[in-house]
């Protein structure tokens, strides 16, 4: 296998694989389950099993069908730089300074903190995670404020609007959507009752992520955002190539750093999860600590992840704006003329003849005489 994309995806599929093939043995295993602190009813045994089954079936399919993906792979690549090489200079500048150092610091902080008071005080860590807490507040802030970029980058340009409209407007809509779910669409700060047709919530909140199993949205959901907010800004850092065609095509820019800043939050999650023993989404629980002690971290680095993209993508077009709108400067304005007189005085240093500058002929004088009879 040839093609290094598919080949490294195989390889973390695989990797990544070994959590589920894992859980899916300790499940028949009676000591192993008896330990656990299960979430709700013996139902979630089940429901474990067909996750990672499911899991266990895409990294197969991946694996019979790798040929296929591959040629595919190789045909887009090379129409890719074929049609990247005709404008190379496309390509998204360096990262704004500003933005970067604002939410690198803010995703070590958040990790800092999260990190100290799991292993410093789980009841202060426990009160930092809860409901209507100060994590789950800031993910819905960092959701809308990423709607709220992408929404500001779609109106600054016209420039191939139609597929412009087609990238940013589901992103907008998920980041919406998943803002009020983060906070039950304002339940417990307007307190109105969830409705009936809502019953089946196990949470009894007006929200939809909390219908049906809890596990599989939150696992397909974490694919999803590590997908474009860490494999994503990865790869297109080292595919220039692609990031000039998807600058042609008007999509959002993917930072290099979206991946910094969301991967500083695995490693956070992953920490907190391996010290409680919950880490993944699954109602699963190594030492009896509640099963989602590493979820709402997660959940939050989704929110800054996406946040990050956006807020990059928009520092970048609005550094574009400024570079079309700036008028030419005095020196390129008389870099003609200066680029003139050197050539000419290179001329008659050299002893080759010089031609003067054809200048405007003057308008003929009117005699007084003329003047006069008007």
């Amino acid at each position: 296998m040839h093609n290094r994309l598919l080949r490294n995806a195989l390889i973390a599929f695989t990797v990544a694989d070994l959590i589920p093939a894992a859980v899916l043995a300790l499940t028949f295993y009676p000591p192993f389950v008896q330990r656990l602190t299960w979430h709700g009813t013996g139902r979630s045994v089940p429901e474990v099993r067909v996750a990672c089954v499911v899991s266990l079936a895409a990294l197969a399919l991946l694996f019979v069908f790798r040929k296929r993906l591959e040629a595919l792979l190789d045909r887009l690549d090379a129409d890719v730089r074929a049609a990247a090489a005709t404008e190379p200079l496309d390509a998204p500048a360096a990262t704004p300074r500003g933005p970067y150092v604002v939410l690198v610091a803010l995703a070590i902080v958040i990790a800092m903190v999260a990190v100290a008071l799991a292993f410093a005080s789980p009841p202060q860590f426990r009160a930092f995670i809860a409901e209507d807490g100060l994590v789950e507040y800031a993910s819905a802030l960092a959701w809308l404020a990423a709607a709220a970029c992408a929404l500001t980058a779609l109106s600054l340009d016209s420039h191939q609007f139609g597929r412009k409209l087609a990238f940013y407007l589901p992103l907008i809509a998920l980041f919406v959507f998943c803002g009020g779910e983060e906070i039950s669409w304002g339940q417990r700060l307007l307190h109105y009752q969830t409705p009936a047709w809502l019953a089946s919530n196990k949470q009894h909140e007006i929200n939809l992520h909390d219908i049906g199993s809890i596990s599989v949205n939150e696992n397909a959901f974490f694919v999803f955002t590590t997908l474009c907010c860490l494999v994503g800004p990865w790869l297109l850092a080292r595919a220039p190539a692609w990031r000039v065609y998807l600058r042609r095509l008007n999509a959002p820019i993917m930072d290099p750093v979206v991946a910094q800043v969301y991967g500083i939050g695995l490693a956070a999650w992953v920490v907190v999860g391996v010290r409680f023993g919950t880490l993944g989404f699954s109602p699963l629980s190594l030492w009896g600590y509640y099963t989602q002690m590493d979820d709402e971290i997660w959940e939050f680095y989704a929110a800054l992840g996406f946040c990050a993209l956006t807020a990059l993508d928009l520092a970048h077009r609005l550094a574009e704006s400024r570079r079309m709108r700036v008028p030419p400067s005095y020196a390129q304005r008389t870099a003609p003329t200066l680029r003139g007189a050197s050539n000419s005085s290179e001329a008659r240093n050299s002893g080759r003849p010089v031609h003067p500058t054809p200048i405007a002929a003057a308008a003929p004088r009117r005699r007084f005489s003329e003047i006069r009879e008007q």
